[in-house]
């Protein structure tokens, strides 16, 4: 299934998990690396993302979600140094749901746990 293939979905899903949230503490600027992948193949999916960007980004960090302290998700600084968090989660199921549009709501259904916070 393309969805498994290098460089597809389940490589994007690796770089969250395995990278973004056990490599970075809260307040950690993503490295150029990581957040040219978040910028190029995973932000742009998600349904908000002109509202998210906003005046332009400045870089990308990990924190502490303000309404859901317990949960930790991406922030983007924008350039006018206004924090805004982005739901991955979005991102992924977006990026899915266009590259894969057969197979994406039962890929979905299968491989996402629903989340908290209906995110």
């Amino acid at each position: 299934m393309p969805m498994g293939s290098s460089g597809g979905v389940l490589s994007i899903v690796s770089l969250a998990f395995l990278n973004l949230f056990s490599k970075y503490r809260s307040g950690d600027r993503l490295s150029p690396e990581h957040e040219k992948t978040i910028l190029d193949r995973l932000l742009p999916h998600h349904p908000d993302y002109e509202k998210k960007i906003g005046c332009g980004i400045d870089y990308i960090t990990v924190g502490y979600h303000p309404d859901f302290e317990s949960s930790r998700c991406l922030f983007i600084v924008r350039k006018d140094g206004q924090f805004v968090d982005f739901s991955y989660w979005k991102c992924m199921k977006g990026l899915i749901k266009k590259n894969y549009p057969l197979y994406a709501n039962s890929f979905i259904l299968r491989h996402f746990r629903q989340h908290r916070h209906g995110k």
